[in-house]
């Protein structure tokens, strides 16, 4: 009996599997002329022979009107997949009777290179003219409101694209990969440009985006290499994640007030940008923005940023002079400086760090081999590990009164002479923060000889390795500062004698800027005024 009932299973489950296969061998309702439909109601769309599709070939004419065991029905769309692959296929003439062409309704069609989506056409979705490789041009409907996802995705041969002004939103990956695109208008009725929109169209040099976008997607132009201008829009406040990402041409950017943050590798690799201003309005610059622009010489960063991110600026290498928040006053502080921010920024000359800076990290300006001289201002409460290694044309530091640590490495490979930190006690000091040469060589100016020389502090102990230590402003060398020392600063100007340890204020130089720093150190008592 059990033998019985496996055999009627065993007779059950074949015949459904071959009824599966004649439902998948046969996709259509009926044919007509070539052409495989489907019945929906009155109407019907035109769908592909079977699960192999690759259903036709050469030239194809859609009818506005079918007729079928008597019954006329009106062909009003194209259904998803139903020319998929068919890589023979050159040309199809498409009735105004369809509204809606369904999801890669065209995809991988190689040889198509002659198409007209008439204006009854309301509705394209996704992938429906992905890697149709011969594609030349095309003229989108005016009643269409969308470019849906990958709808002309790697249509490599396509030159020209004509978008009408019904469309508000243009949808991830829609033209990514046209690699012969050289140029596009996008007209002022769309609002948003998705994720990776126009990625990798490699040819693209002229693109216009009007204020009516809001919204640019991240890697929305990542690895246009040919384009050479954006104007982003007033409208957009976030440039996203690789939005310009191996722009390798790019030499100009308008970023406008609209904007506040500019998202990790927004410019990463755009090697040909010169030049950046970075408005007012931006308040975070994050990982990696502007990665490898080793074009960009000249950066300002206006007190509104309040976070510099890991690698912002990383081996921008033709960058000379930076300014970080020394533009306004009344704005919240750059609250750090990122892990390896500015590391191997090696033709970097000129550092202005704003006295609105709290925390430099890891790194930050590793390998800024053309930096001479450094001053950290009073703001500035942290210095992490290797943040200046390998600059070894440093010659002056100045470490400002609110440091109360320094990491390891973080002048090692410096060249220093002198070193002036201003902190009334001294800070936290890594055993390796400095160099044997500079413990040894240099000159280090602090506001007490005898606290620096004597701490013995675990965390602290380490000045004491300094060989070289003098108080600032002791121009006598009676180790206290005094009025004396400033009648001796007065001759000694008079006199001529500019030695260094007569640089009060560590300018560099010895004038009456100096005695001035002096005489308001004794009526403050403070050397915060450095």
């Amino acid at each position: 009996m059990t033998t019985f009932y496996q055999s009627i299973l065993r007779m059950a489950f074949l015949l459904i599997l071959m009824l599966v296969s004649a439902i998948q061998a046969f996709a259509y309702d009926f044919e007509v002329d070539g052409i495989y439909y489907n019945i929906n109601g009155d109407n019907a769309y035109v769908t592909y022979k079977n699960n192999s599709y690759n259903s036709y070939s050469g030239n194809v004419t859609i009818p506005e009107f079918v007729n079928y065991n008597g019954i006329t029905y009106a062909v009003t769309s194209i259904g998803g997949y139903a020319f998929r692959a068919c890589t023979s296929l050159t040309s199809v003439n498409i009735p105004n009777s369809v509204t809606l062409i369904g999801d890669g309704a065209f995809t991988e069609c190689t040889s198509l290179n002659s198409l007209t989506i008439p204006n009854s056409v309301t509705v394209i979705r996704n992938n429906a003219f992905a890697k149709c490789t011969a594609l030349t041009e095309i003229v989108i409907p005016n009643k269409l409101t969308t470019i849906e996802s990958s709808v002309f995705q790697s249509c490599t041969s396509l030159t020209s694209v004509s978008i009408p002004n019904s469309i508000t939103s243009i949808k991830s990956r829609a033209f990514s990969g046209c690699s012969s695109l050289t140029s596009i208008i996008v007209p002022n009725s769309v609002e948003s440009i998705s994720d990776d929109v126009f990625a990798a169209c490699t040819s693209l040099t002229n693109v216009t985006i009007p204020n009516s976008v809001n919204y640019l997607g991240a890697r929305a132009f990542n690895g246009c290499t040919s384009l050479k201008s954006i104007i982003i829009p007033n409208m957009v406040t976030k440039i996203q994640v690789n939005a310009f990402r191996n722009c390798t041409s790019l030499s100009n950017v308008t970023i406008p007030n609209s904007v506040t943050i500019i998202e990790n590798g927004a410019f990463d690799g755009c090697t040909s940008l010169s030049d950046v201003s970075i408005p007012n309005s931006v308040t975070i610059i994050d990982g990696s923005a502007f990665y490898g622009c080793s074009g960009l010489t000249n950066v300002v960063i206006p007190n509104s940023v309040t976070s510099i991110g890991n690698n912002a600026f990383y081996g921008c290498t033709g960058l000379t002079t930076l300014s970080i928040g020394d533009l306004v006053t009344m704005a919240p502080p750059v609250t750090d400086i990122g892990n390896f921010a500015f590391c191997g920024c090696t033709g970097l000359t000129n550092l202005t760090i704003g006295n609105i800076v709290n925390a430099i990290y890891n790194g930050a300006f590793y390998g800024c081999t053309s930096l001479t001289s450094v001053f950290i201002p009073n703001s500035v409460t942290y210095l992490g590990n290797e943040v200046f290694y390998n600059c070894y044309n440093i010659t002056h530091v100045t470490i400002g009164n609110s440091v109360y640590g320094i990491g390891s490495n973080a002048f090692m490979g410096c060249n220093l002479e002198n070193v002036r930190c201003l902190a009334e006690t001294p800070p936290n000091i890594s055993e390796n923060a400095f160099s044997v040469t500079t413990y040894w060589d240099a000159k280090l100016y602090v506001p007490s000889k005898s606290v620096y020389r004597n701490v013995d502090e675990w965390g602290k102990r380490n000045w004491n390795k300094f060989v070289h230590i003098y108080s600032i402003g002791d121009v006598d060398g009676d180790n206290m500062v005094s009025i004396s020392d400033v009648t001796e600063l007065i001759t000694y100007l008079l006199n001529g004698v500019t030695a260094t340890v007569n640089d009060v204020d560590g300018d560099g130089g010895v004038s009456i800027a100096d005695v001035t720093s002096l005489i308001e150190y004794l009526l403050t008592g403070s050397w915060s005024h450095l």
